[in-house]
């Protein structure tokens, strides 16, 4: 075996074990989406994620629409920032939805 087929081998190996978080190409080619930033990126891929899950568990509120849970401080965690730069990334993909898809409830 030589050292190509170690390091496909290796590699191959890595993303059968990983999870993967979606990143849609539009937020890549729309110049409303480029100004985003990574981290910005990086957590609306988390939220798709958490999305597709909540869709096969079938969770929807009382108006039938299918939601996520969150955490401000799961986000905080997976992405290695502050709470307060949590928020702020949320509100940074706020302000570029279309949809107004993005609600944010907060509990105390």
């Amino acid at each position: 075996m030589n050292k190509t087929e170690i390091v496909e081998f290796c590699f191959l190996k890595a993303a059968e074990d990983s999870i993967f978080y979606i990143t849609p190409y539009e937020l890549f080619k729309n110049d409303i989406y480029k100004q985003l930033s990574a981290n910005a990126g990086h957590l609306y891929g988390m939220m798709l994620s958490r999305l597709s899950l909540a869709k096969k568990l079938d969770l929807k509120d009382k108006d039938g629409k299918t939601y996520i849970l969150f955490p401000q401080s799961s986000i905080s965690e997976l992405l290695g920032v502050s709470c307060r730069e949590a928020t702020n990334l949320v509100n940074e993909l706020r302000k570029v939805s279309k949809y107004q898809w993005l609600l944010i409830v907060e509990h105390h």
